[in-house]
């Protein structure tokens, strides 16, 4: 069977709405660093199918920096519509899974999913009414450039001690990459086979390739090698078995790094790229960074938001030794 992809499903979509997309008002949009189709229409509030159909031209899985694309003019985002606050219930729309609900009602992901404990999230329905979790605050924050947003970005030095893990290195030197902000559980639109929406399991650290990329802590290597989403990569479990630490889109690995190899903390393990989303040896589709996972293995192989770990080891490492 051949092998639908995002940008033949995006294609599809917007033949059959060519109509439509005709008859809509556009403004424009510059892509900036890290953007997706997907990130754009939820931080400005529009309906991604909307942005699809307004940019057939678009190949949604090679969006790049600085690109300018079409946005409709007076799309308002429906999930207030869709909000009954007296019964705090959601009545799901199309396209909608758990965490894009929580992001476009500002709500925590995981208290969204408390509330629905009877709820299948891969058996979701357009018309399926859900609960909202009890005393919903919503709180939209809007940068220079008035884009809805709903990422976050904490100051270094208002960063706590996790209670776990503290002693770490951040993976990158000082000054070898860019700021970063809060990327778990975002959307994404690629996915083994091409035909649905996954969430984001790290967060992404922007850097030239060819970058050094360091252990944040001791550990032996458990995996190596090409991973579709995740092109090069490596996974080292701590001495403790209780944690994974995930690095992925390597353009190399660091010499003598092999499965089964003790790794020390802050040992060169390898380079910055921008491999993966696709067969062995794809590369270029986005552009080069770190992406960095953990993950709980004490049970199962269990996703963990690495994102405050990271804020503090990159205060405790500005004065490291690599």
């Amino acid at each position: 069977m051949k092998k639908t992809t995002m940008f033949s499903l995006a294609l599809t979509f917007s033949l059959l709405t060519g109509n439509m997309a005709s008859a809509m008002s556009y403004s424009t949009y510059t892509i900036q660093r890290g953007d997706t189709l997907w990130s754009v229409s939820q931080r400005l509030n529009i309906s991604l199918a909307s942005v699809l159909a307004a940019n057939h031209q678009v190949n949604p899985n090679n969006v790049y920096e600085g690109l300018k694309i079409n946005m409709p003019v007076g799309e308002k985002a429906k999930a207030a519509d869709q909000t009954n606050t007296t019964n705090n219930t959601y009545t799901v729309q199309l396209g909608d899974n758990f965490w894009v609900i929580s992001k476009s009602l500002n709500i925590d992901w995981s208290r969204l999913v408390a509330a629905n404990p009877n709820v299948n999230a891969a058996n979701m329905y357009v018309g399926m009414k859900i609960n909202l979790p009890i005393n919903l605050n919503v709180q939209t924050n809007t940068n220079s450039d008035n884009h809805t947003s709903t990422s976050s970005s904490m100051p270094v030095s208002s960063v706590e001690a996790p209670s776990y893990l503290s002693d770490g290195l951040f993976p990158l030197k000082p000054g070898t990459y860019s700021p970063f902000i809060n990327t778990f559980g975002d959307g994404r639109t690629f996915n083994a086979d091409g035909t649905q929406q996954r969430n984001h399991e790290g967060n992404d650290i922007m850097a030239v390739k060819g970058t050094p990329i360091y252990s944040v802590y001791n550990g032996t290597v458990i995996k190596k090698g090409w991973n579709t989403l995740g092109g090069w990569r490596l996974t080292v479990k701590t001495p403790d078995g209780k944690t994974a630490f995930y690095y992925a889109h390597m353009s190399a690995y660091a010499t003598g790094v092999e499965i089964g190899s003790s790794i020390t903390k802050g040992q060169l393990i390898g380079y910055v790229g921008n491999t993966g989303y696709g067969e062995e040896g794809t590369e270029g589709t986005f552009d080069p960074h770190l992406h960095f996972g953990m993950y709980d293995i004490t049970n199962g192989f269990i996703v963990e938001d690495p994102y405050n770990y990271l804020k503090y080891w990159e205060k405790t490492s500005l004065t490291a030794k690599y």
